[in-house]
């Protein structure tokens, strides 16, 4: 058992000198590249420290910087999100990640990491984590019609984002129809809402509630047509690619109809911010 032991120590020994070495090099030239803005050679020596199973949050910092300068915002948040395993609460990388969040167009995944900002620091980036109104959108649409059996047609829209919370946001909307047809009056009144909930960084659920009041009226009669869906919806990102799961129901006047669909997107290299989606229903 001692040879044993003994031989061991001899081993080891040398095994963390190499590491201490190689730790003191890519220490030293990455922090170099650094200073002197040589992004190139900062990547391809956090590429040597990969091969060797060498790894620290300043080289993950810094390699992040790197891809953060060259403008490649998803490698940059693979490197900081790495660095926030060595330290949570580094504000350098919860700040960088909320960048990466906002060059990215995700907005969930740079609020995760925004909540975790000192306050100073968030007042003077202007980030709110209750916001009544973040966003307003009006649409109105007039459709000219020449026939005598058809009146002319008028869609208005109007819908608001929310803010609840660093992790919770919600969408809804309110929109009116209305047409003469021949000698019926058309019109459909609708309301959405769509609530999302953060559970990750890489993680939101999603459910949404749709409702609809068609409404025809003659000389005769008025005749309602409602409907209600509810939808649940599971999205989860790697990276450049995200997968989405969802699951909907509608109760109308001609009964139940469920669907399942599975959606997957990429964003495409480069600074165009290109997406390209797919989706499947059964």
């Amino acid at each position: 058992m001692y040879k044993v032991l003994i031989t061991f120590l001899f081993i080891s020994q040398p095994f963390y000198a190499q590491q201490a070495n190689n730790y003191a090099r890519i220490d030293s030239l990455s922090y170099t590249y650094f200073i002197n803005g040589n992004w190139d050679k900062l990547i391809e020596i956090s590429k040597d420290a990969e091969r060797i199973n060498l790894d620290f949050k300043y080289l993950q910092q810094r390699v992040g910087f790197a891809y953060f300068s060259k403008g490649d915002y998803f490698s940059a948040q693979y490197h900081y999100e790495k660095a926030l395993k060595f330290d949570a609460y580094d504000v350098n990388t919860l700040t960088y990640l909320y960048y990466c969040g906002q060059y990215t167009v995700n907005e969930t995944n740079a609020r995760y990491y925004a909540k975790k900002l000192p306050l100073e620091l968030k007042k003077s980036l202007k980030i709110k984590s209750f916001s009544l109104v973040n966003l307003l959108d009006f649409e109105y649409n007039f459709k000219s019609n020449s026939s005598n059996l058809r009146s002319n047609t008028n869609y208005i829209r109007i819908g608001i984002h929310s803010y609840l919370n660093s992790r919770l946001n919600i969408y809804q909307s309110l929109s009116t129809y209305s047409q003469t047809i021949d000698s019926y009056s058309v019109k459909q009144d609708e309301y959405f809402a769509l609530l999302d909930w953060t559970l990750s960084p890489h993680i939101v659920v999603s459910a949404g509630y749709h409702y609809i009041n068609a409404k025809i009226d003659s000389s005769i009669n008025t005749t309602n047509y409602k409907g209600n869906m509810g939808l649940i919806k599971l999205t989860t990102t790697f990276n450049r690619f995200d997968f989405g799961l969802s699951a909907m129901l509608l109760n109308n006047y001609s009964g139940y109809t469920s669907q399942i669909s599975l959606q997957a997107g990429a964003h495409l290299p480069g600074n165009a911010n290109m997406y390209l989606q797919s989706s499947i229903y059964s």
